[in-house]
């Protein structure tokens, strides 16, 4: 049966010397999200169903600004982009980034375009919403009133919308420029607007945290509330199933987002206007090199001052699928990092951008399946940008940069794995993967946390025994990579390994009578008292421990999954499995319907080997035929394994020394003992000095001492399952 292997956690950095090998074998694993996760990919994508393979590649270029706000692809075909911190509208011209115009303010924040062409862009604090001309031209055009502007969006039906703040208003701006209220939130943003196919339009806001659709002039209705204090991105979608949204959600300790840059923006040293708020116009000015700067040194907080109360731990991100009437529900959860803008390609993919470690995420909404698409160099990843019906352009913070998303699998792709601890020197045995197709892997190792210049050069992963290259060692390190445009995928490895054995130590001796403990025992026997007379002394208790007691081997495997299960009907589920290699699934016959989400498969009457099970459910007990709802699962591959070691070849090889080999069909042998004359166990070392593979060669001395004459030696072997096989010899010493 398949076990599952620890994964050991990462800690201070120890040197010890070699004291010799332990007997028995650990293992890395890394088969989840969660562990892959703990890695570096590099143009390399990370799966929520625990599985890495190449990415796209990516085009990076570097930006003079702390941050890209946000990108707009043009109906001509031009990319301009918002930028901080100097105010600054950038456009791309031949793949690369030129300074457009300078408004003197901090950040342009928001993009929109009409249809005639005509560019506008806001630009905060003390919001001005300027215009540029398909001909190049750019003058202001309108002053909001609003300290922020967070969000524009042009309607065919009103004219251009946007959403303010702290006020959280949606303002409407007319043709010629004027200004006026279409809709007041009672929010303190209004932070996205968004436009359906049925040409509704609508908007989401932070403090009070909900989704909401203007209804007419004045008039909104909140479709959906959040627990989140920001709601920052809503993006229309549909499906098969109807229409529904793609909705990005914080959750922030103390200030953040929106809020938290206000904030940071009123503590300004440049003098304030007398208006209050923010630095009115006048705060900013352009050096000769047409570089944005306030009046006092101090002036404008870095991007990163900022952000600082969205550290990691500070805030937590969620995506939600929200159908107007029928609820939420998760898409992809964050914990540490927040949402900060979403896009969707022409397929229904979802794209999340996130605010800690550069991080892009994919979601495929029909399964709830997410992966890391793309993780940066920079520490945010801001905004986001669709061209031709696919995600093209990444616009990133600390430092500013714009990525440029190609079609071509990447070449370079590696994925480097989390630094992994065995607490003690070890030496390293057999590299196990499986996947589909092939991924190259090297090793490196050393004896320090955070690899540095004493860790050994990496070294490839040797074809003819997989067994790891790198020097024994506390720390190992794994990259994959992927040659030309690979496609492979890597589902699962693991590393044996065995540590040094270490030595122990005497801290407290006993000498004499002492009163017994609650949690000790005497290192030495009672004296015989008056009650004992006339009674067997007790016999001295050995100071040897005893051999650890052998797993217990069962036919049976656990079978659990977990309901995502809104209304909680009673629901039924039915299971097949599917041998490997194998198209067709065998259903597993069971007396009575199964209604719990677990299960108990007796795997006794099948073989040994690697299988798939596959979970079906149906809520058809609670529901009438035509409404009924189904849902299947498959698992990733697991391993059978119900046959017994086998230990043959039991000789006396040399005077007091037995030899013989243990071996197995299936699974690797990972400990093997003796017993003389049906005393206690002993552990005996692998020949090679490590146990994994699936024939290991033994040899051992009897105790000095042992007597002549007939002695009967049994010797057990314990498979990676904990199946245990026995065998025993007669053997006669002068």
């Amino acid at each position: 049966m398949k076990r599952l292997m620890p994964i050991a956690a990462v800690c201070g950095w120890l040197l010890l010397p070699w004291l010799g090998l332990a007997v028995s074998t650990a293992y890395f694993e890394v088969d989840s999200f969660e562990q892959f996760n703990r890695g570096e990919p590099k143009e390399a994508v990370i799966s929520s169903r625990g599985e890495v393979r190449p990415g796209l590649g990516l085009l990076t270029t570097p930006v003079e600004v702390e941050g890209i706000w946000d990108i707009l692809v043009s109906s001509s075909g031009a990319v301009f982009l918002g930028t901080g911190n100097k105010g600054q509208l950038w456009r791309v011209e031949k793949g690369k980034p030129v300074l457009e115009f300078e408004t003197k303010k901090l950040i342009v924040t928001a993009l929109a375009e009409d249809k005639q062409g005509n560019l506008y862009f806001a630009a905060i604090p003390r919001a001005v919403i300027f215009r540029r001309t398909p001909s190049g031209q750019v003058s202001e055009w309108a002053k909001t009133g609003a300290d922020y502007v967070w969000t524009l969006l042009y309607d065919p039906n009103r004219g251009l919308l946007a959403g303010t703040g702290p006020d959280g208003k949606v303002l409407v701006i007319s043709a010629s420029g004027e200004v006026k209220t279409l809709v007041e939130t009672g929010a303190e943003h209004v932070l996205s607007l968004a436009r359906d196919k049925a040409g509704i339009v609508y908007g989401t806001t932070s403090g009070k945290g909900f989704l909401f659709s203007i209804t007419g002039k004045g008039k909104f209705r909140i479709e959906e509330s959040f627990e989140e204090n920001e709601v920052k991105r809503v993006v229309p979608m549909s499906d098969g199933s109807g229409e529904w949204f793609a909705v990005g959600v914080n959750q922030a300790r103390g200030r953040g987002g929106p809020s938290g840059l206000a904030a940071f923006l009123k503590k300004m040293t440049s003098p304030p206007s007398e208006k209050g708020g923010g630095p009115d116009e006048g705060d900013f000015r352009a050096d000769s090199d047409g570089e944005g700067k306030d009046k006092e040194a101090p002036g404008l907080p870095g991007l990163k001052e900022m952000m600082a109360a969205r550290g990691p731990g500070k805030i937590s991100g969620t995506v939600y699928a929200v159908r107007l009437g029928k609820g939420k529900r998760v898409l992809l959860p964050l914990s540490g990092a927040g949402i900060t803008d979403l896009a969707a390609d022409s397929s229904g993919a979802v794209f999340a951008a996130t605010d800690q470690g550069g991080k892009v995420y994919r979601i495929e909404p029909e399964e709830a399946i997410y992966a890391v698409e793309f993780d940066l160099k920079a520490e945010q990843t801001l905004a986001l940008g669709i061209e031709g019906g696919k995600l093209r352009w990444i616009g990133s913070g600390m430092p500013g940069g714009l990525t440029r998303v190609t079609d071509r699998i990447s070449s370079q792709a590696e994925y480097y794995s989390d630094v992994f601890d065995a607490s003690f020197p070890a030496k390293w045995g057999k590299f196990t993967q499986r996947g589909e197709g092939k991924t190259r892997i090297e090793t490196r190792s050393g004896n320090t946390e955070e690899p540095d210049e004493g860790w050994s050069e990496w070294m490839a992963l040797p074809e003819k025994n997989e067994i790891v290259a790198s020097p024994p060692a506390r720390y190992l390190q794994v990259r994959a990579s992927w040659a030309g445009s690979s496609q492979a995928v890597l589902q699962v490895f693991s590393v044996a390994y065995a540590v040094a054995n270490q030595a122990h130590y005497l801290e407290q001796v006993e000498v004499g009578a002492a009163p017994e403990r609650p949690s000790e025992k005497s290192l030495l026997p009672r004296p015989m008292m008056d009650q004992d007379k006339g009674k067997e002394p007790s016999p001295p208790q050995s100071d040897r421990p005893s051999p650890r007691p052998p797993a217990e081997s069962t036919t049976k495997i656990q079978i659990r999954w977990k309901v995502d299960n809104p209304d909680g009907d009673q629901l039924i589920y039915k299971l097949s499995y599917q041998p490997e290699g194998y198209k067709k699934w065998i259903p597993i016959q069971t007396d009575k319907d199964i209604t719990r989400p677990r299960f108990e498969w007796d795997t006794a009457s099948i073989p040994d080997g690697y299988y798939r099970i596959k979970v079906w459910a149906s809520d058809e007990k609670a529901n009438p035929p035509d409404q009924v709802t189904t849902a299947e699962r498959e698992s990733k591959p697991f391993l059978v394994d119900n046959t017994a070691p086998e230990v043959v070849g039991l000789k006396l090889a040399a005077k007091s020394t037995i030899s013989g080999t243990a071996t197995d069909r299936t699974s690797p042998i990972t400990r093997i003992e003796y017993a003389l004359d049906g005393q206690d166990w002993v552990p005996v070392a692998a020949a090679d000095g490590i146990f994994d593979e699936l024939e290991e060669n033994f040899d051992f001395a009897l105790p000095a001492g042992t007597p002549s004459g007939l002695h009967t030696v049994a010797v057990r072997a314990y498979d990676k399952a904990e199946n245990q096989g026995v065998s025993q010899i007669t053997i006669s010493l002068p």
